[in-house]
């Protein structure tokens, strides 16, 4: 007699990060034993062994059931609504790149519905004491495997402790939000579109038997013969393996790293990275100016030359005068995510009907097709025109409305321009977006955007910069590299590179003169460089000790040989390299070496190459840095 399909995967460990939904794929070592004892249960017509321990219930029935959400996080979510698995996280992203596809799942502009099409014939579940029927070994590993890591690679998470048994047709479908209007919910829709999907959108990817589309109750009587796991049961089918721990002390050591394991192996979608690539450009055309308005202030604004597939975010306003400074135009890193969009349309903020001037003149705030996710950095002027109709396709090319997910919140500052003279019959003002003091791109570089309102008051409604959310450490381009490899190649480049000379020698200090400025370094054998300026891309390993007991040596890492001499021109705080107290105590040894020597005081800098180091040349005083 054939085991009842199910009983060898309840009780599995299971993959519920980068795993299938539902999926026997996701199933890994079982950690249980229920013994030998079975017992005969029937299935429709068919009779199945299975282990007495195991709970079986008889449930059979039609569903279709749907999930949905307006980005892949509120999909995602959605799709872990039913087992509730603790944490934050993607989970389930084999499915998610199943149904959807890496590259829609990477885009904003996406919507995503799945529709299931659900035969249920029967579910299982592990007695309410099975943890006595837990195998040895399992058991050993999960009291006592000191690298959790290995430990939840091998076992999973959690473990399978429910489940539903029948047969499942998946119609997936990814909308996009640019263009969908509708007054139903994305899910009602998905369930709406379902039935006139054409045979072949349909996915049946753990049943066979009759084709489904036309004939969707001979299909559904053909699961019998092909039974498959096609749902957990409910919140409690996935239990995390630290309640199965002897102790609540290894318990809660399993639970804590859990987050910790969650972060470091989920997968990124969508806007968890960078996503647009910025350049400063200079600002070369003057677009309008209040010319001929009668007013009392002079405005001009200005646009960018772009091109290339470069965008910009919107018109810089000046206070009369040509245009001057730079702005910024971006791109996005991958072409079709969703982090540029179409403006949609443009409001109207204010025109100087009353005025009768012989030309026209206007002020509008462009929208995107969604509001709440995408907004236009800067305001839109019009000034001697002929009408007071919206911007022109070709006024406005160019500029793009911008995801939230790449700004910040800024604030208005001084006002720029005004009606006052036109004798509008309304009121109008145009004011500077200033950024925060922290997070967003550096305005010192730039012109700033503008925000306009109907009156002469400072506007009220929501301003937006530009995010950057590193420092100028981690500005520069970064890739993954083979770090041999890597290191033989510049090699070759340097020694292959036309007047460049190459001296090899530790560098012990470094030459200051009566200025305090830098003259070279000195090295071991007594030979010094001389040079106006001297780059210093030193690692960690200066001084480095290995203690073994009371016992120590001096060395570096991976055999190389400590950096001897240069550490005693520097104080200051090694960063990302140790632990916050090792950086801490690093901190107190340099504000003494810096009261026992003094040599001069260079200009503190901030440099990223291959490690992010701050150093301070010997001051009295310690610099700490988060």
């Amino acid at each position: 007699m054939d085991t009842l399909p199910g009983c060898e995967i309840l009780g599995s460990g299971y993959n519920v990060l980068n795993g299938y939904y539902a999926d026997v794929k996701s199933c890994l070592s079982n950690l249980f034993n229920f013994g030998d004892d079975y017992q005969t249960v029937v299935v429709g017509s068919k009779s199945f062994s299975m282990p007495k321990p195991i709970s079986y219930h008889s449930s059979i029935g039609t569903s279709v059931q749907s999930i949905s959400g307006n980005s892949i996080q509120e999909y995602s979510s959605s799709l872990n609504s039913k087992t509730k698995v603790e944490g934050n996280f993607p989970f389930f992203s084999s499915s998610i790149e199943a149904d959807i596809g890496e590259a829609s799942a990477n885009s904003l502009l996406n919507a995503f519905s799945k529709v299931q099409y659900r035969v249920d014939l029967y579910t299982l579940q592990l007695p309410p004491y099975h943890t006595e029927y837990l195998r040895t070994n399992a058991k050993k590993d999960i009291d006592t495997m000191s690298d959790l890591t290995v430990l939840f690679d091998t076992y999973g998470t959690h473990y399978l402790a429910g489940l539903i048994m029948g047969g499942t047709a998946v119609y997936t479908s990814v909308t996009d939000k640019t263009t969908y209007s509708s007054e139903y919910d994305l899910s009602i829709v998905a369930q709406m579109s379902y039935k006139s999907a054409p045979q072949h959108d349909w996915r049946r990817p753990r049943s066979r038997g009759s084709t489904f589309h036309d004939h969707a109750d001979d299909w559904s009587a053909s699961v019998i013969n092909y039974i498959a796991f096609i749902d957990f049961l409910g919140e409690l089918s996935l239990v995390g393996i630290w309640k199965l721990a002897s102790t609540p002390e290894r318990a809660q050591e399993i639970l804590d790293f859990y987050p910790t394991y969650c972060e470091q192996k989920q997968k990124h979608y969508g806007s968890d990275g960078p996503m647009l690539r910025a350049r400063i450009v200079p600002l070369l055309k003057r677009q309008f100016n209040d010319d001929g308005s009668g007013a009392s202030k002079d405005l001009s604004v200005c646009i960018p030359d772009i091109g290339g597939g470069w965008y910009y975010l919107g018109q810089v306003a000046f206070p009369g005068g040509d245009a001057r400074g730079n702005t910024l135009v971006v791109q996005e890193i991958y072409p079709g995510s969703g982090a540029l969009v179409e403006v949609q349309k443009w409001e109207k903020l204010w025109d100087d009907t009353g005025s009768h001037k012989s030309k026209n003149f206007n002020l509008w705030r462009g929208l995107a097709f969604d509001p709440v996710d995408y907004v236009v950095l800067s305001d839109f002027f019009q000034g001697g025109v002929d009408n007071q109709d919206a911007p022109t396709k070709g006024e406005a090319a160019g500029i793009k409305d911008v995801s939230v997910s790449c700004v910040v919140p800024a604030k208005v500052g001084s006002m720029i321009w005004n009606d006052i003279g036109t004798h509008a019959s309304n009121d109008a003002s145009v004011w500077k977006i200033l950024p925060p003091d922290q997070g967003a791109i550096d305005s010192s570089k730039i012109e700033p955007y503008y925000v306009a309102v109907g009156s002469h008051s400072q506007p009220n409604r929501p301003v937006r910069v530009l995010n950057r959310s590193k420092g100028p450490a981690v500005w520069a381009l970064r890739a993954q590299t083979d770090k041999r490899e890597h290191a033989r190649e510049m090699k070759k480049v340097v020694e292959t590179t036309e007047n460049l000379f190459i001296r090899e020698s530790m560098v012990t200090e470094v030459l200051v003169g009566r200025n305090d400025d830098v003259e070279g370094v000195g090295t071991f054998f007594g030979v010094s460089f001389f040079a106006p300026a001297v780059v210093l891309t030193t690692r960690t390993l200066m001084n480095g000790k290995i203690w073994v007991g009371r016992k120590s040596m001096s060395a570096g890492g991976a055999g190389e040989s400590a950096s001897q001499g240069l550490t005693e021109n520097f104080c200051g705080q090694i960063i990302g390299t140790t632990g916050y107290e090792e950086a801490a105590a690093q901190g107190f040894v340099a504000g003494v070496n810096s009261t026992r020597y003094f040599y001069a005081a260079v200009q503190n800098i901030v440099c990223y190459f291959g490690q992010i180091m701050q150093i301070v040349v010997l001051l009295r005083w310690v610099e700490t840095s988060d």
